[in-house]
């Protein structure tokens, strides 16, 4: 395996990252909120 190779992976494999993060927070906001929404709801929370 090449070094030039080795670069081209990581590089992809950090795009796909670059790609995915941003979908993958908001997934995780929209958990959370809904989480938090639940707690308030039940009264468990506050």
């Amino acid at each position: 395996m090449t070094p030039i190779v080795a670069f081209e992976t990581a590089l992809q494999f950090l795009i796909v990252i670059y790609a995915v993060s941003p979908i993958f927070m908001l997934l995780v906001t929209q958990v959370c909120l809904a989480a938090i929404e639940t707690f308030i709801d039940d009264g468990t929370f506050f």
